[in-house]
């Protein structure tokens, strides 16, 4: 392939985010691309059925299991939409983003990637892109 290119594709395990950037992964894949996945450990199942290398979040938020106490961000413990988001924004975005900067910044290094796609959810990680000034795109899989 003349035009082969090295993704990363950045993501956390939240249930329903994960199919839509996993069959693009996938599809990218399938093409001759080399595809990167970085994502939570317990994603290393569905990255191996596609065909895909996991790299998995060392200091970015992550889940270990997917046993409930696991779970990166409680949603279903706040009952208050207005608090939900706030504390989403505080403790899985704001707080962490210069985790999911570095993070990602050193899975670009290693793979060399050309573009980075990164979940809608953790634009910090789109900042590692901008730095290697590289192509980004972020992904919205879900209804918002």
């Amino acid at each position: 392939m003349a035009d082969r290119k090295t993704f990363l594709f950045a993501l956390w395990d939240g249930g329903g985010n994960v199919p839509p950037p996993l069959a693009l992964a996938r599809g990218l894949h399938e093409r001759g691309h080399d595809v990167h996945l970085l994502a939570d450990p317990t994603l290393a199942d569905e990255a191996r059925t596609a065909g895909l290398d996991l790299i998995p979040w060392t200091t970015a938020p992550h889940r270990k299991s997917r046993r409930p106490e696991d779970d990166v961000f409680k949603d279903y413990e706040i009952s208050n939409p207005l608090r939900m988001i706030r504390s989403y924004i505080e403790s899985f975005m704001g707080e962490p983003a210069p985790r999911w900067t570095a993070d990602t910044l050193a899975a670009i290094d290693q793979t060399r990637a050309d573009v980075l796609v990164a979940d809608m959810s953790i634009p910090a990680a789109l900042i590692a892109g901008e730095v290697r000034a590289i192509p980004c795109a972020a992904l919205m899989p879900n209804i918002w």
